[in-house]
């Protein structure tokens, strides 16, 4: 099976086990209806956590996180409360060159989370889940990998969440 990942106004469907060279722009993808619209839509919340993960801003995504969040990555025990959660963005302090995507996958808002901001796909993706405006739960794929490997996943335009904690409106 196939990615679909969507990058600015340019696309590209491809294999995750397969990156795509760069020696020419990706093709346009054609969702499965063969139109080029989009009709995910990136909620502000979402916006504004990538932006303040992508500007290394770590205060303010600790700012948040519900009270009782929990965290689920794979190598870990579940985490639970703010105070646990929250050296999640510790440990990502101290990874260079980690760049995060609004993305779509089965319908369901995700993160798509690079490596590095150069790479032509994602390595993993996160599932966040929002209560009250607060992050309520985390599910990290950092150390499940393979799970990217055969999914579709749409990523939002830069500009649907660039600049997201200063809105100009």
């Amino acid at each position: 099976m196939s990615a679909a990942f969507c990058c600015g106004a340019h696309a590209v469907e491809c294999s995750t086990r397969q990156r795509p060279h760069h020696d020419h722009p990706p093709p346009p993808f054609a969702g499965a209806s063969g139109s080029l619209h989009r009709t995910n839509r990136l909620t502000e919340a979402l916006a504004r956590y990538v932006s303040l993960f992508n500007g290394r801003d770590w205060d303010s995504p600790r700012a948040l996180l519900a009270d009782d969040v929990k965290l689920h990555q794979s190598a870990y025990p579940v985490r639970v409360g703010s105070a646990d959660v929250g050296n999640f963005f510790s440990i990502y302090a101290e990874i260079e060159g980690v760049w995060l995507v609004p993305a779509w996958l089965g319908g369901r808002e995700v993160v798509a989370v690079f490596s590095d901001r150069a790479n032509a796909t994602p390595d993993y993706f996160m599932w966040l889940e929002w209560l009250d405006g607060r992050i309520s739960f985390i599910r990290d794929y950092r150390y499940v990998r393979y799970v990217i490997d055969d999914t579709e996943l749409t990523l939002a335009p830069p500009a649907d969440y660039q600049d997201a904690e200063h809105p100009s409106d």
